[in-house]
């Protein structure tokens, strides 16, 4: 059943930039409902449909989270709720390929700026794939496009200056760290579907310029052990 959305008014937002006014004119509206009740699904489908709507590049999703003003709710306990519940919003609206790849980067700049924290990316990445694990193929959007970049936007990165693109730029964050993620957000899905996830963040990695990744030849390596071995679940 569609929610119904009251529309979003402009007035007493203040700045020159439309773009921006929209989106805390949005901000300003959702924020008291999802502050009210923390793990209330419809405000934050509401935030992210406003926003979608508002139609703001994938950087102004930062700034639209600090003026969702969630890093001022005063319990880290509430602060990762109510971000573990943004996330799951996000991945459910991505699964509609006009949305896809806008929310994908917006998520994944979210957690690589440390806004939300990689811990609860995790946790619900992992509850949302543990949901549909046995209608996993009936989730094209998510799993053959949004998983993998992700995966892909959160890979070590040789240099800061990747920023924007995929790979993520931590220092010390590197392949052995990123494969336990990997397996933390995966670890409901069957070996194959894995395989075949990991392969769609290679070849989007080995479209990124030589060099701005780290150890990208342990990635082919394990994939080419784990095809090696079980030849049926290779990719």
């Amino acid at each position: 059943m569609p929610l119904e959305r009251p529309s979003v008014s402009l007035s007493g937002v203040d700045g020159d930039d439309p773009e921006m006014q929209r989106v805390k004119a949005v901000c300003k509206f959702t924020r008291p409902m999802c502050k009210e009740n923390l793990a209330d699904v419809k405000s934050y489908s509401t935030f992210v449909d406003e926003m979608l709507k508002a139609a703001p590049p994938a950087e102004t999703w930062q700034a639209a989270w600090q003026y969702f003003a969630l890093s001022k709710l005063s319990a880290e306990e509430d602060r990762d709720e109510a971000n573990h519940m943004l996330v799951t919003t996000m991945l459910a609206f991505s699964a509609n390929p006009a949305y896809s790849a806008r929310l994908t980067r917006a998520l994944a700049d979210l957690v690589r700026s440390h806004k939300i924290r990689l811990r609860v990316f995790i946790e619900a990445v992992n509850d949302a794939v543990a949901q549909i694990r046995g209608r996993i193929r009936n989730e094209p959007e998510l799993m053959e496009e949004v998983i993998p970049s992700l995966l892909a936007y959160l890979y070590p990165a040789v240099s800061p200056n990747s920023r924007g693109t995929h790979s993520w730029y931590r220092p010390g964050w590197i392949f052995r760290d990123w494969m336990k993620m990997v397996n933390s957000l995966l670890g409901n899905l069957e070996e194959l579907c894995v395989l075949e996830l990991l392969d769609k963040v290679l070849k989007l990695l080995e479209a990124l310029p030589d060099g701005q990744v780290h150890q990208l030849s342990k990635l082919r390596e394990f994939l080419d052990t784990v095809g090696e071995s079980n030849p049926e679940q290779a990719p």
